[in-house]
């Protein structure tokens, strides 16, 4: 961590800059801190052990015959009490040095899972724990919720009876034996027998048969969704053999003192320069290189996640990356200063590695599989679309419909005013009907005419042709009837 915080002062000239404040940078820190403060404290327990000792061993015999005045005894109960009172404050100091290193277990466990992050196999299952956080995370809840009140429900029945369910903290002691199996099922059923079977068969159905198969169908499911979407993963004993072919191709004394000199060596560079510079050469972002650094099957993970979006999208900045990617590294080695016969191992180990991971068949099976989840999304969005088409086509014609009943009834009300003006004139309101071929065309040559008229022009030919009848009649002195005479009476 020193190194890291050097580094970025040392060697200014780096595409790439170490990240100083991590999660793990921090459980690094805390650790060593921890194991320091660890080892002033056992220095300091130990001292104060020999001082206490020293003075146990100094106490003086108790005053007795014409010693044992009022004052002698008084100063020898006060040695006493100093001594008693040392004693008992070291062995406070050790309660709380053994609860520290409490906790300081559980620092290493953390520091072991950083550590795991090295190994595939490992890496792999940490990964299926961390994918199926949210799902464990609502069994707890389900979990906590059935077993507290079994627990509850028991120190009801029992607890005035049986001395392993006389409290609350006792019930969810039993409850918990009787999970892993423990269970004295006579005792408990000599006090009622009836709500024994039932509170048993309850717990046996629910929590040992239906959850705890839940938790182990949880996690299958995480880890047969993980293990398929990392593929063939390289187990330890090959992890090992691609160690060894490394540490000979470095050498092996250099192997193991390049990483205790700052730079490493001019010809074989440390592994996680080498990595960095090859990735800003690759165009990757500080995001990916953070996620690719994250753990060993971090290249992996990003290559997955490369590779489905060439084969989806088809963009062209995914294939610009992708040939970046997989461009020959040779020249990349030369200019960072490794040399000619380290780069050859390196390319022969890849070209292995690669023989070894990559497995053709599953990636056509997961690209094949990809492109079904495609093709079902796509057909999903163009139901919704055809949903929503549907709907705003039936809102529309259910406007038209209004709009055209409109219209009818003004158009009928229309024709009912202009019957009772042509009534009123004395004009016959019958139509002629035009039965001649002649005629028939020239309505047909009518009808196109007004359909290639705006709405405007539609509205005023419609209400001069409505009138035409009317003025004719008018303006025809013949077509007046005379009016009727009216009744004498």
């Amino acid at each position: 961590q020193i190194y890291r915080i050097g580094s970025r002062f040392i060697c200014p000239s780096r595409h790439y800059k170490e990240p100083i404040c991590t999660f793990w940078s921090l459980v690094d820190w805390a650790t060593v801190l921890g194991s320091l403060f660890i080892a002033a404290n056992f220095l300091l327990l130990a001292e104060e052990t020999r001082f206490v000792a020293s003075q146990v061993a100094a106490l003086p015999s108790a005053p007795a015959g014409s010693a044992a005045t009022v004052e002698a005894l008084r100063q020898y109960h006060a040695e006493w009490s100093k001594v008693l009172d040392s004693v008992l404050a070291l062995m406070t100091w050790d309660d709380w040095n053994r609860m520290y290193l409490f906790w300081y277990t559980l620092l290493l466990t953390v520091q072991f899972l950083q550590v795991f992050r090295g190994v595939p196999k490992l890496a792999q299952l940490a990964k299926v724990i961390s994918e199926a956080a949210e799902d464990l995370l609502h069994f707890v809840m389900l979990f906590s919720v059935l077993f507290l009140n079994f627990a509850f429900a028991g120190y009801m029945i029992y607890g005035n009876y049986i001395e392993q369910w006389s409290s609350g903290f006792a019930a969810f002691n039993t409850t918990l034996q009787i999970l892993m199996g423990l269970v004295d099922i006579i005792e408990m059923y000599e006090v009622a027998p009836f709500s024994t079977i039932a509170w048993y068969c309850g717990f046996a159905s629910s929590m040992v048969f239906i959850c705890l198969n839940l938790l182990i169908a949880i996690i299958y499911d995480k880890y047969i969704e993980v293990k398929e979407r990392m593929g063939t993963v390289t187990g330890i004993f090959d992890q090992l053999g691609f160690l060894w072919g490394d540490m000979r191709a470095r050498g092996l004394f250099r192997s193991i003192t390049s990483s205790c000199r700052r730079g490493g060596s001019t010809l074989v560079p440390p592994h996680e320069m080498v990595i960095q510079e090859l990735m800003h050469r690759s165009g990757l972002s500080k995001g990916e290189r953070e996620k690719v650094m994250s753990s060993v099957l971090g290249a992996n993970w990003h290559n997955e996640a490369l590779q489905k979006r060439v084969f989806v999208e088809a963009s062209e900045e995914s294939h610009t990356k992708m040939s970046r990617k997989n461009a020959p590294a040779f020249e990349d080695l030369n200019e960072l200063g490794v040399e000619n016969a380290y780069a050859a191992s390196l390319a022969r180990s890849c070209v292995k590695y690669r023989r070894t991971d990559y497995d053709f068949n599953a990636r056509r099976e997961g690209q094949l599989r990809e492109l079904v989840s495609v093709a079902e999304g796509d057909l999903h969005a163009m139901k919704e679309r055809i949903v929503l088409c549907q709907d705003f086509s039936g809102e529309r014609l259910h406007e038209l419909q209004l709009r055209l009943s409109s219209v009818e009834q003004v158009v009928h009300q229309a024709l009912v005013d202009v019957v009772k003006v042509a009534e009123g004139a004395n004009v016959s309101s019958k139509a002629v009907p035009q039965t001649h071929p002649r005629e028939r065309a020239k309505l047909d040559q009518m009808a196109c005419t007004m359909r290639s008229l705006s709405d405007e022009q539609k509205s005023n030919c419609l209400m001069k042709s409505s009138l035409k009848d009317v003025f004719k009649h008018l303006n025809d002195p013949g077509e007046v009837r005379a009016p009727e005479p009216l009744d004498a009476g």
